[in-house]
């Protein structure tokens, strides 16, 4: 059976609003990546510099490492 127009619409309507917050989850996924990365980034810069011990590295990895699961976790989302 053929929908009508309106089924048609909210149809539509529904999967604007599905890609919205698709949209919105992704920004924000990305947002807490560049955050994790520029964390470490400055856990490194803070280390050549002296301020901080090597030691400081293994918090460096682990933002580099969760902000790797995220887009992996993401990639995996939109190739399935």
């Amino acid at each position: 059976m053929a929908m009508t127009n309106s089924e048609r619409q909210a149809a539509y309507r529904g999967r604007m609003q599905s890609a919205a917050w698709e949209l919105d989850v992704l920004k924000h996924d990305m947002r807490v990546i560049n955050q994790l990365i520029e964390k470490s980034r400055a856990i490194v810069q803070q280390v050549q510099s002296g301020e901080k011990s090597t030691q400081a590295l293994v918090t460096a990895m682990g933002h580099l490492e969760s902000s790797l699961a995220l887009i992996r976790e993401r990639e995996n989302e939109t190739s399935s």
